[in-house]
């Protein structure tokens, strides 16, 4: 099988930086050299976990090993995988990547791309988690639960005090070490060993969600934990560690897996994504964040979550934000957020005074104002959150107070470890509140140690961080939601014990506590049946008072835990995926009566909001679908009985959605099963994008700057290391790109030389590819001579043989000199 080049393998993604130049050259600073990639072999084999043999799967290995031996091809080594995948990771450089495609036995080389930590009392409640505990006694008990992560504290109280038998975090493993992070080359190789403690605090806060118990309470305060430790203390991880978990996850006995971690803009196809599948597959759980892209637009889902079988969670603000205070000096409390890898404010005594500079970002902020000695107050807005408490730091401040520009309160981050002053964040109001007094007349804080918790003036709303949906290939993601916008849990002991996050990161732990309380009610439970139940039971959540909200931002609602537990039937599918539809849709759902009495299910049709084809800045549409569907359906205990259901949207827009509901005449929970569709023709937006810098480019590499080529073109000397290159902006996935080489007089084609499956869209329409070519044709170098390169690239769903559903562009000449 000829293999595939899949998505990152010569390929850069990078933010667009125009700076000046030449007239005839354009320029864009790309931040690094030459790439040397990490990448995922895939074999032909299926892995252990879809039926593959060990007998089998050793062959297929030492067989590559041997063939990479003797190709004289230079890689470093990193993993193999036969349980999840079937296959190697590893580091070679970019030249390489051709060769190693065409080894025997290769079946496909994906990238091994990077997953960033993501930035960050009552949460529990909107779960109704102690109504269930209070009706039912559950709590997690008996159920192991593996928190794919930064590790866990766990000498911390709330999770158990102490680590291995006997203890709630009963095991686990740290893959990486504390000083890896994969975006520092000199830090980039894994040095695993068996401690697994959270030197970062993103993992033991996640797992306090899941199931502290103590000063907080998670949502399953029995659980006992795994802690698989996936990255250093900041930085990112590697997709291939990320699967050497899932597999030790697997081989170690979980019964949940929650991975609050993701890669953007991805397709269901990635290898981290199927591996979470092939995971729920072998009967274990997989609750997943959805990512937090929204400010980026439509189609932002990351890998793992877009895995047809795992829990994508999206996120919910809290109904209260719960932290630590200061007071004005009339003694009004203000809750703050301590900034990650800043210093805590004080604890105790008077502040120096206060002084307010706007927006903080620049000198002309600070003029006439003496921050020496002095804590500085300025407003969210522009410059990142690390510039700002900089440039209050270089004038001398002792403390940097950041107000947020949008009501409610925020989770910062300086970004990266450093040598800072203190830092926080507070609400909009409490900053206008201390600017006013500040106005007023010299101001001082009040240290405290207190902590409160505050109404959020956002309660209940989708965060705005929450990425949107749906896949590309339009299946429906999210699948639900929870609270994740300023949850208050444990955090690392020696970083102050408990903290104030938001994230998807803290909406997909809620989840994954709910599911252990319903394994634990029903041990017995697959985990499509639990999917199916937490869908089923989950509350639509509206934009306003007087529209839902769209469907691919919030899957099937907000959890219910509760109604999980007292459903007393289910409907299956629990969510559908309409795909694209030029007219009336329609789709069976099952419905099982699981009662010990008949009931009468009442059928009606919620529809929400739609969203227009604008893909990095959607606009919301009141186009509704109408639904047709019988009145109502009754069953005995049980019965079970499909009902017939069709949908029509008139408008043409894009994305649509809603929801059919079941009412029971029992009073028991109401159902409800999503449904997301395109209406239009979804092949007829471009994929390739231009953007403002008016890409594709054909361009040479000076330095760390890509130079446009002029319109004679390039000349490239391979044999000096001397490339040209493709840079290109994706504005959706696609499904495939190709680059052809063609000989500039004749035509003649000298092959295939980049074939890509399932590639990911730019973040916005200033980033770009890069793919190098070094004047290499299918079968080896091409004679010297001028050729063009032709980029081809394939909408979502679209058909190889139909030219309408390819974006093509040809390059200027590219002379290849060989002395």
């Amino acid at each position: 099988m000829r293999a595939k080049l899949s998505l990152f393998l010569a390929l850069v993604l990078v933010l667009a930086l125009v700076g000046p130049a030449t007239a005839d050259a354009p320029r864009v600073e790309t931040g690094a050299g030459e790439w040397g990639g990490l990448v995922f072999v895939e074999l032909t084999g299926r892995p252990l976990a879809d039926g593959g043999t060990l007998r089998i799967l050793d062959g297929e290995h030492g067989s590559f090993q041997a063939e990479l031996g003797r190709s004289g091809i230079k890689v470093k080594p990193r993993y193999a995988y036969k349980s999840l995948f079937n296959g190697f990771s590893l580091e070679i450089a970019t030249a390489d990547l051709a060769a190693l495609a065409r080894l025997k036995g290769v079946k496909a080389i994906w990238p091994v791309v990077e997953f960033p930590i993501p930035e960050l009392f009552t949460s529990t409640d909107m779960l109704r988690v102690p109504d269930a505990y209070d009706e039912f006694g559950y709590d997690g008990a008996g159920v192991l639960v593996a928190i794919i992560d930064t590790g866990i504290d766990y000498n911390h109280p709330d999770l158990g005090g102490g680590f291995g038998p006997g203890f709630r975090v009963v095991g686990g493993w740290d893959f990486v070490g504390d000083a890896f992070n994969a975006g520092d080359p000199a830090n980039r190789t894994p040095y695993p060993d068996p401690d697994p403690m959270d030197i970062n605090g993103h993992g033991t806060h996640v797992s306090g969600i899941v199931g502290a118990s103590g000063t907080t309470r998670g949502v399953a305060p029995g659980v006992d934990f795994l802690a698989l430790k996936v990255f250093g203390a900041t930085g990112s991880t590697t997709a291939d560690v990320m699967l050497a978990a899932m597999e030790m996850a697997l081989s170690m006995g979980a019964d949940v897996v929650n991975m609050s971690i993701g890669a953007a803009y991805q397709w269901p196809q990635y290898p981290t994504a199927v591996g979470a599948d092939r995971l729920v597959n072998k009967g274990l759980a997989v609750v997943v964040s959805q990512g937090n892209n929204g400010p980026q637009g439509l189609f932002a889902g990351g890998a793992p979550a877009l895995g047809s079988k795992v829990l994508a969670v999206a996120s919910f603000d809290n109904t209260h934000a719960a932290g630590p205070i200061f007071r004005l000096p009339d003694g009004t409390p203000v809750g703050y957020n301590h900034m990650t890898f800043a210093p805590n404010l004080p604890t105790a005594g008077t502040s120096p005074e206060v002084v307010y500079v706007g927006l903080g970002n620049s000198a002309a902020d600070y003029a006439g104002k003496d921050a020496a000695g002095k804590v500085v107050l300025c407003s969210r807005g522009v410059e990142p959150f690390r510039h700002k408490v900089l440039m209050a730091q270089a004038r001398g401040a002792v403390a940097c107070v950041i107000h947020n520009n949008a009501p409610g309160n925020f989770s910062g981050t300086m970004g990266e470890p450093g040598d800072y002053i203190p830092a926080a964040s507070i609400s909009l109001a409490d900053g206008i509140a201390i600017r006013d007094l500040v106005a007023a007349g010299p101001v001082t804080l009040t240290w405290t140690d207190e902590k409160m918790s505050f109404p959020n003036p956002t309660a209940g709303q989708i965060s705005s961080f929450s990425s949107w949906g749906p896949s590309p290939d339009l299946a429906l993601k999210p699948d639900l939601g929870a609270p994740g916008g300023s949850v208050y849990a444990p955090y690392p002991l020696a970083k102050g014990g408990y903290a104030t996050l938001s994230g998807t990161s803290m909406s997909a732990p809620h989840v994954a506590g709910a599911a252990a309380l319903l394994l634990q009610a029903n041990p017995r439970l697959n985990p499509n049946a639990l999917a199916d139940t937490l869908r089923n039971t989950a509350v639509p959540q509206n934009f306003n008072p007087l529209y839902l909200l769209a469907v691919h931002r919030q899957g099937a609602g907000m959890a219910d835990v509760l109604a999980a537990l007292t459903a007393g039937a289910r409907i299956e599918p629990s969510k559908v995926s309409l795909g694209e539809v030029t007219g009336p849709a329609a789709f069976a759902l099952t419905i099982e009566n699981k009662r010990d009495t008949p009931v009468t299910f009442t059928l009606s049709h919620a529809p929400a909001l739609a969203t227009n084809n604008n893909i990095l800045s959607p606009g919301l549409a009141l186009a509704y679908a109408t639904a047709a569907f019988p009145a109502a359906v009754t069953l005995a205990p049980g019965e079970q009985a499909t009902v017939e259901v069709t949908v029509n949207l008139a408008a043409t827009t894009w994305l649509f959605g809603g929801y059919i509901r079941f009412t029971p005449d029992d009073g028991g929970p109401v159902l409800s099963v999503p449904y997301c569709g395109f209406r239009g023709d979804y092949l007829a937006a471009p994929v390739l994008g231009s953007g403002p810098y008016a890409f594709p480019w054909l361009a040479s590499l000076v330095g760390s700057s890509y130079f446009k080529a002029p319109a004679e073109g390039l000349t490239i000397n391979p044999q000096e290391g001397e490339y040209a290159y493709i840079l290109f902006n994706l504005f959706r996935q696609a499904r495939k790109v190709r680059v052809e080489v063609l000989n500039a007089a004749t035509g003649r084609a000298h092959g295939r030389v980049l074939d890509i499956d399932y590639m990911g869209r730019s973040s916005a329409n200033t980033a770009f590819f890069a793919w190098a070519w070094d004047g290499s044709g299918r079968n080896g170098p091409v004679p010297a001579g001028t050729y063009v390169l032709r980029l081809s690239v394939q909408k979502p769903l679209g058909d190889d043989d139909n030219p309408a559903h390819w974006d093509t562009w040809t390059s200027g000449p590219v002379t290849v000199i060989r002395p």
